[in-house]
């Protein structure tokens, strides 16, 4: 048993190696920044790429709704759907459906004997078919390419139905000079000036 402690006994290093020194802990890094992926710039580059198709989709559908030579889906007027007529078509269904108002007169009696009457063509503005189908073909076309796109959507998806008011403008000065200048004939026989 002897021999096998002095076996088990540590020898001494020999002196040409040095002894191990202690560590001294190393001050700590700054942190890396990340490598850019591959995958990050292909995605960038396909969203922008999808994004570039779809402005470019949109300006060619707005330009093909600039070139519309017919009245906007979903517009109707005086109880008719004009959509996708020309302006003669929709001049045409008007007519056919009764609207026009050259014949119509409106007329009030005065004292006296006296009458107003108002014929509709010298007091309203627009009382022909063809002229109120055109109006109703500018609906929607007043502004740029953008402007007419949305109009379009809108009157695609929700319609319009166009008030009388849109076709048809009367004009104030006219009725207002026709009626003042009754009514003074009228004051006139009531006063017995004339």
């Amino acid at each position: 048993m002897s021999e096998n402690k002095a076996k088990t006994t540590k020898k001494a290093a020999p002196k040409h190696v040095k002894p191990k020194e202690a560590k001294v802990p190393k001050e700590p890094k700054a942190p890396r920044q990340p490598r850019k992926r591959k995958g990050n710039t292909i995605g960038i580059v396909i969203a922008l790429v999808l994004v570039a198709a779809l402005f470019l989709g949109a300006a060619m559908f707005a330009l093909y709704v600039k070139d519309l030579d017919t009245i906007y889906p979903g517009i109707s007027f005086y109880g008719l759907d004009l959509s996708g007529m020309t302006v003669t078509q929709a001049g045409d269904a008007l007519e056919e459906a009764g609207y026009g108002g050259d014949g119509n007169m409106v007329s009030v009696k005065l004292p006296l004997n006296h009458s107003l009457e108002i014929k509709a063509a010298d007091a309203v503005k627009c009382t022909q078919p063809i002229e109120a189908a055109a109006k109703l073909y500018e609906y929607g076309r007043e502004g740029g390419l953008g402007q007419n796109l949305v109009s379009y959507l809108r009157c695609r998806v929700n319609g319009y139905e166009a008030p009388l008011s849109s076709v048809q403008t009367v004009d104030a000065d006219y009725v207002k000079n026709v009626v003042s200048a009754e009514v003074q004939k009228a004051n006139a026989d009531l006063m017995g000036e004339s």
